[in-house]
């Protein structure tokens, strides 16, 4: 086997699996970032106690205001390339 036939196997690695990889991974990393809205009402039905539970469970809820700018996100995530997104 001389130098020629190893560069040709090694060019036709990169070209069938190297580069159709990384070609992949900038599309899933250029694709534009999406706002999901999820309802966190949540209001289980309890019937019995868990095994070694004694007592029902108590929940304590604290009346606060919510002082934050925008009120519909939870916060940010600066990417890399300096890109936001708020979720």
């Amino acid at each position: 086997m001389n130098k020629g036939d190893f560069r040709m196997n090694y060019c036709k690695h990169i070209t069938v699996w190297v580069l159709p990889v990384l070609l992949m991974l900038m599309l899933i990393g250029c694709s534009r970032g999406v706002t999901y809205v999820i309802d966190v009402a949540y209001a289980p039905k309890i019937k019995e106690l868990s095994q070694g539970q004694t007592e029902n469970i108590r929940i304590a809820v604290v009346p606060f205001e919510d002082a934050r700018e925008n009120k519909k996100g939870i916060g940010k995530r600066a990417r890399l390339t300096g890109r936001t997104d708020e979720f």
